[in-house]
C-alpha cells in the first residue's frame, strides 16, 4: 500500500473513519483511507440488480433479494440510466425477433450457433 499523494511506503495507522482504517504518510503527512476489498462484491450486486431491473423486476424486490437498500438499487439504476435505455431497447428488439420467427427457425438458429 502506497501513499496516494507521494507514493511512499512509510505510513502509520491514524484512527478509523466510517469504519475504514485511516493512515498517515510519514513522508508527506497526508491522511488517507484504503477501500475494503469487498467492493468487488458490490460491483457484482450492481450488475445483477441492473439485469433484474431490465427483466422487469420491481426495485423493492431486487433490494430484498440482494439484501441491499432499495435506495442503493435506485441510485445504481440512475447512474447507469443512459445505458439502460439503450440496453432495454436492444433486449426488446431481440425479444421481438424471437417472437416473430417460427419455432423451427428458432431451433435451427440455436443449433447453428
Amino acid at each position: 500500500m502506497n501513499c496516494p499523494s507521494c507514493h511512499s511506503t512509510f505510513y502509520i495507522k491514524n484512527g478509523i473513519v466510517k469504519s475504514l482504517q485511516r493512515f498517515k504518510c510519514k513522508s508527506c503527512g497526508y491522511n488517507y483511507t484504503v477501500e475494503k476489498k469487498s467492493s468487488s462484491i458490490e460491483a457484482c450486486k450492481k450488475r445483477i440488480a441492473i439485469i433484474l431491473y431490465l427483466e422487469g423486476m420491481k426495485v423493492t424486490t431486487i433490494a430484498q433479494k440482494l439484501d441491499v437498500s432499495h435506495v442503493s438499487v435506485i441510485k445504481w439504476i440512475k447512474k447507469y440510466g443512459n445505458n439502460l435505455v439503450q440496453l432495454r431497447a436492444q433486449i426488446n428488439e431481440y425479444d421481438n425477433k424471437l417472437d416473430n420467427s417460427s419455432d423451427s427457425e428458432q431451433l435451427s438458429n440455436l443449433m447453428n450457433q
